[in-house]
Order: structure tokens, then C-alpha cells, then sequence
């Protein structure tokens, strides 16, 4: 896993969201995943030996800023 300060790729944020929200939350949005993102994302997961309280925050700030702009999209923008 890269130290705090690196830049992390998008499968490596999806893999540290995903143990952010947990199992149960996670099962619902992996199995709307093509297969071959499954296994890169499980592959990260496996090989995640730390995560900082920072880092877990702004992934997941990133995430949810990410789901506000898609809803205001989706909805007609402006």
C-alpha cells in the first residue's frame, strides 16, 4: 500500500472504500462490478496491510462528493 502522500490509483481507493464501509455495504456495490474489476479490487484488498484514519476519511469525502455530483446529473443539472 503507498505511504500517506502518494497518489493512490482508483482501484486501490475502491479496495480502502470498501473496508471503510464494510462487508455488507460493499456486497451490494461489488456485485454491480464487472469480474475482472472484482479481482483487481479483491487482489488490493488482500494486500492492504495499513490504512490511515486520513486516508479512509478523504476516500471516502471523495466518494460521496463523487455520488453528489452524479445525483445532481442525473436529476438535470442545471
Amino acid at each position: 500500500m503507498p505511504r500517506e502522500g502518494t497518489k493512490l490509483t482508483g482501484i486501490q481507493k475502491a479496495a480502502i472504500l470498501f473496508i471503510t464501509l464494510g462487508p455488507e455495504a460493499s456486497a451490494g456495490i461489488i456485485k454491480k462490478l464487472p469480474e475482472s474489476e472484482i479481482q483487481k479490487i479483491t487482489y488490493e484488498i488482500a494486500n492492504i496491510t495499513s490504512v490511515s484514519s486520513e486516508q479512509r476519511e478523504e476516500i471516502l469525502d471523495e466518494f460521496l462528493e463523487m455520488n453528489k455530483a452524479r445525483d445532481y446529473i442525473v436529476e438535470g443539472g442545471m
